[in-house]
């Protein structure tokens, strides 16, 4: 059996006798549980309606979405797998039309994978109303000139209203896209939508959570069981073999910057351990034509000599076995 399946035999018979077996146990149908958690004025509220359509909790996560805002980064160790976000991206630069080039910019620079978004757009374009469209086709439609004087700053726009609802990047955004074109409600509001971030924002979530949610579920029930005297020695078993959750590990190493490992390696060894995705063609980074078992052979020669390699610091020859296992469960998969 798969270590998923462990898990779930684990509950199913501890069920009855532990409430937080009880409870993990009927979360198996249930979507998984992401939590957004940040500081205050990081905009969390704005950001679960921009994602209305995920199920996210406040309590109990089996992974969580965590924002910050420019310039208040900080390292830390988290007890579920994150997604970090540079929240109010838009903010960046004031609100000029080139902030969302900005924020990826400045998210490059952190040691994390981080993803901008502009979460006030994105909510926005997700609940735009006939008015708002009408009073940004207005403001369109005027003269360039008077139409740059009004957006200056916030307090030139008459209606404030607006301002609240888009922000300044928004409005201005907005105006501009009109002019190109994007002239009906529908594409104006995917069009924001898309440049606010949030799609990058969703394809994370789907690689680094919904792709895995069972592994997820399965670590949170461990987690919860882990306290209980009678059933530790079983849950600590499960973990030694669980590989899964070796990868798990490693992979939020590699993408903290905890590891010290050449950026090439480690993007590779983040592909290989599920970083883009669950499949053999997404972690070996093949198409459809490819040979999967030639890149596989080829995978694991080049780790197996990275793990022992004499030169290799300890945490990357740890890292390396970890990906060599997954090199020989991919062949195995492939056979």
């Amino acid at each position: 059996m798969s270590l998923t399946d462990d898990v779930t035999d684990l509950l199913w018979r501890t069920r009855k006798v532990y409430p937080e077996a009880a409870r993990h146990w009927a979360r198996l149908d249930e979507p998984l549980r992401i939590a957004v958690t940040g500081p205050p004025k990081a905009g969390k509220r704005t950001l679960r309606v921009a994602l209305a359509d995920i199920h996210l909790v406040t309590g109990e996560p089996d992974a969580v979405i965590h924002l910050f805002r420019c310039g208040h980064y900080r390292r830390t160790v988290r007890e579920q797998p994150a997604v970090l976000v540079l929240a109010r991206a838009d903010e960046i630069t004031g609100g000029r039309l080139d902030a969302m080039t900005s924020a990826r910019q400045v998210a490059r620079v952190y040691p994390e994978t981080v993803i901008p978004v502009a979460a006030l757009l994105a909510s926005t374009a997700n609940t735009m109303r006939e008015a708002d469209f009408a009073t940004l086709t207005a403001l369109a439609g005027m003269p360039r000139v008077e139409v740059d004087a009004r957006l200056m700053s916030a307090d030139r726009v008459a209606d404030h209203g607006l301002v609240e609802r888009f922000g300044m990047f928004g409005l201005r955004l907005a105006v501009t896209l009109l002019r190109q074109g994007f002239d009906t409600p529908e594409k104006l509001a995917g069009e924001l939508s898309r440049r606010s971030g949030i799609d990058d924002l969703r394809e994370q979530i789907r690689i680094q959570f919904q792709s895995r949610t069972r592994l997820l579920k399965a670590r949170s029930a461990l987690n919860a069981l882990e306290h209980l005297g009678p059933l530790r020695a079983e849950v600590e078993r499960l973990r030694a073999g669980a590989h899964e959750f070796a990868e798990i590990r490693v992979l939020d190493s590699l993408r903290e910057g905890r590891i010290a490992m050449p950026a090439e390696l480690a993007a590779q060894a983040q592909r290989l351990l599920g970083g883009h995705g669950a499949a053999v063609t997404s972690r070996l980074g093949l198409g459809d034509a490819a040979d999967p078992r030639q890149a596989a052979l080829a995978a694991l020669v080049r780790w197996r000599r990275l793990a022992e390699n004499p030169l290799s610091n300890r945490q990357c020859v740890a890292a390396a076995r970890v990906v060599v296992r997954t090199c020989e469960g991919l062949l195995t998969e492939i056979a």
